[in-house]
């Protein structure tokens, strides 16, 4: 499960994980939402509704897979998609807006700006995850429980284990930037097991045919 980092790139976005709470990040998400809303606001067609529908769902597959193992009867994975976690992990010390610390992400992972746009606007709001049948057993913890388990009062990894015995983590993961083509996709996900058990990653994937593949992982922490 142990991925390799990238040690230039963990320490560029270690440093500046703060940046999208910074007052710069409503200049660019505005810019963002403008460039990717259609100008006569006419609905999405259905077809392509379902299509994108679909690609989340891949992603999400194929992003979960990695933590498949054969310990691991059952993953457990937040029922939320949003990017708080990737918040709060540190301060934004470097004072960096989103459009400066994008431009060293597109410049060190094979991702382009059209798709790290896409995902800070998705990203703006949580969305409840729909991963429909993943080809291995899962279930979906909601943020509440998580709430629960792990806020003041809570019994923590103890008590998550207890409900969910046989999982071997849990996963959280963010909403997915694609590009207009949807050929390229973004994600940050983090999978954890224990005080000191777990990683983050942003996940750079692409679509070749109808299949989803990992073109590259960038490890944000590990622990």
């Amino acid at each position: 499960m142990k991925t390799k980092p990238h040690h230039l790139i963990c320490f560029l976005l270690t440093v500046g994980l703060g940046l999208l709470i910074s007052e710069g990040a409503h200049v660019v998400k505005s810019a963002v939402r403008s460039y990717f809303s259609t100008t006569n606001n006419t609905e999405i067609p259905q077809q392509a509704l379902v299509s994108q529908q679909q690609d989340e769902v891949d992603v999400y597959r194929t992003v979960i897979q990695k933590y498949a193992t054969e310990r691991a009867s059952i993953l457990a994975v937040k029922s939320v998609a949003g990017a708080s976690e990737f918040f709060t992990i540190e301060s934004n010390r470097d004072g960096l807006t989103a459009a400066q610390f994008f431009e060293q992400v597109n410049r060190y992972l094979p991702v382009t700006k059209e798709t790290t746009d896409n995902y800070l606007l998705q990203n703006e709001t949580p969305s409840e995850l729909n991963l429909d049948f993943l080809g291995f057993q899962y279930k979906l913890v909601s943020e509440q429980e998580v709430e629960k388990f792990f806020h003041d009062g809570g019994e923590g990894w103890r008590g998550f284990y207890q409900k969910y015995p046989h999982a071997s983590g849990l996963i959280t993961l963010s909403r997915i930037g694609f590009n207009r083509d949807h050929t390229e996709a973004f994600v940050y996900d983090t999978y954890s097991c224990g005080g000191l058990c777990g990683e983050g990653n942003y996940v750079v994937l692409t679509k070749i045919g109808s299949v989803w593949w990992i073109q590259d992982t960038a490890c944000i922490w590990e622990s």
